[in-house]
C-alpha cells in the first residue's frame, strides 16, 4: 500500500504556475512523439512500406525547455544578483536537480551497450566522461551527441548556467545586461563566422524566456486571457503538424510560453490537471527515459510481430514511457535530488541552515508573487531538455 499511494500523484500546488507545469509535460511528449515517429518510420523501413509521418520535431519541444528555462532562472534568480552566496547556492540546487537522475539513466546506457555490444565505438572513457561532465563532442557520426543521446541538451543547460551563475555577481542591473549580451553574441556567432558545438541559434531561446521575466515583472497584472492554455496547445498543434520552417518553430515557442507565463494562471482543481501537472513534475525523466522504452518495446515487438499491429505497438511505447517516467520520478529522481541536495547543502558555507529540496524548491514564494495580480511561486526546475532529432 505504501508503494501505491508513492506513485498517487498530489493535488498541483496552487502557489505554483500550473501552465509551466502542463507545458513541460507537452514538450517531453513532443519529443517522444518525434522519435517514435522515426521508430514507426523505421520500421516501413525495414518491412517496405511508407509511413506518413504527422511531422512531430523534437527540437521544438526542446525550445519550449529553453524558453522556460530562461524564463524561470531569472524570475527566480531577480532578488539573487549581488547577494553573498548566490553562486554557490545557484550551482548546488542545479546540481541536485539535474545531476543525479542524468549520471543514473547514463550509467544504465553503458551497461546496455556493454551487454548489447552496441556502438563500442561510442561507448569509450574518454566519451563516458565527457558525457558527465557535460563537456560537449561530436559523435562518430559528426552529431552533437553523449552517451545517453538525449543529454545534448543539458550541454546547453550547463552553458547556461555557468553563464548565467557569472552574472549572478554582479548587480542586478548590470548581471541581466551582461548576461543578455552574452547569450545574444553566442547565438549569433555563427552567422558572424565563428563555429563551435554550443555557439548556437539555441542560446536564444533563452535570452527569449529571460525577456518574458522581465515583461512579466513590469506588466502591472497579468493579461486576463482565460484561454491561454488552449491557446498554447492550439498553437503547439499547428507548430507540430503544419509548420516545419526552423525559425517558426522557436517563435512558436516563446509565444507557448509567453501565454503560459503573462496570463493568469488556469485554475489549478480543473479535472484532470492534476495528472497533467504529474506530468510536468515527471518531464524530466520522461525526456531522459523514454528511449529504454523505444528499445525495449521495439526489439520485441519485431521479433513477435513484425510490421504487424503498429497502432498497438504506438500505444505500447507511449503508455509504457508515461509509466516509466513516473515510476523514474517517484523512486530515482525525487530521492536522489533530495539526497544529492542534502548532502551538498551540508558541505556549503550556509550549512548551518538546512536548505529546501530540490524537487520541491519551486513551491516556493517567488519574489514579487504577492503583488496584485500575480500568481505564486514558480517551478524551478525547467530542465529541460528535449531531444533534438536524434
Amino acid at each position: 500500500m505504501g508503494v501505491l499511494s508513492a506513485l498517487r500523484p498530489a493535488a498541483p500546488d496552487r502557489r505554483a504556475i500550473v501552465s509551466v507545469q502542463v507545458l513541460r509535460f507537452a514538450a517531453a511528449a513532443i519529443v517522444l512523439f518525434a522519435h517514435l515517429e522515426d521508430r514507426l518510420g523505421g520500421f516501413g523501413d525495414r518491412y517496405g512500406f511508407v509511413y506518413r509521418k504527422v511531422g512531430f520535431a523534437g527540437v521544438f519541444g526542446v525550445e519550449i525547455f529553453f524558453v522556460i528555462s530562461g524564463f524561470i532562472m531569472l524570475h527566480i534568480g531577480w532578488g539573487k544578483f549581488g547577494a553573498p552566496g548566490a553562486v554557490g547556492d545557484f550551482f548546488r540546487h542545479r546540481v541536485a536537480r539535474i545531476v543525479p537522475l542524468y549520471w543514473t539513466l547514463t550509467a544504465l546506457q553503458i551497461a546496455l551497450a556493454l551487454v548489447l555490444r552496441d556502438a563500442p565505438d561510442r561507448v569509450n572513457p574518454a566519451n563516458i566522461l565527457k558525457s558527465l561532465l557535460f563537456i560537449p563532442y561530436l559523435s562518430e557520426m559528426g552529431k552533437h551527441r553523449p552517451v545517453l543521446e538525449q543529454g545534448w541538451t543539458l550541454n546547453f543547460e550547463m552553458l547556461f548556467y555557468l553563464l548565467f551563475a557569472a552574472c549572478l555577481v554582479a548587480p542586478r542591473r548590470f548581471g541581466i545586461a551582461a548576461l543578455g549580451a552574452v547569450l545574444a553574441l553566442g547565438g549569433m556567432a555563427r552567422y558572424f563566422g565563428v563555429h563551435a558545438i554550443l555557439l548556437d541559434p539555441l542560446l536564444l531561446l533563452f535570452l527569449a524566456g529571460g525577456a518574458l521575466a522581465l515583461v512579466r515583472r513590469r506588466l502591472p497584472r497579468l493579461l486576463n486571457f482565460p484561454y491561454a492554455l488552449p491557446a498554447a496547445f492550439v498553437l503547439i498543434v499547428v507548430a507540430t503538424t503544419v509548420v516545419h520552417d526552423p525559425l517558426a518553430h522557436a517563435l512558436f515557442a516563446i509565444l507557448v510560453v509567453g501565454l503560459a507565463v503573462l496570463c493568469r494562471d488556469v485554475a489549478a482543481d480543473l479535472p484532470g490537471m492534476r495528472w497533467l501537472v504529474a506530468g510536468g513534475d515527471s518531464s524530466y525523466s520522461l525526456y531522459l527515459s523514454h528511449g529504454f522504452v523505444l528499445l525495449v518495446v521495439g526489439t520485441a515487438w519485431r521479433k513477435l510481430f513484425g510490421a504487424d499491429l503498429l497502432p498497438v505497438y504506438a500505444a505500447a511505447v507511449v503508455v509504457g514511457s508515461l509509466a516509466l517516467a513516473w515510476i523514474c520520478f517517484v523512486f530515482i529522481e525525487r530521492p536522489l535530488s533530495r539526497w544529492t541536495g542534502a548532502r551538498l547543502a551540508r558541505r556549503g558555507p550556509q550549512a548551518r541552515k538546512p536548505a529546501p529540496p530540490p524537487s520541491a524548491e519551486w513551491r516556493r514564494e517567488a519574489p514579487g508573487a504577492s503583488r496584485p495580480g500575480r500568481t505564486g511561486a514558480l517551478p524551478h526546475d525547467e530542465v529541460g531538455v528535449g531531444e533534438g532529432e536524434a
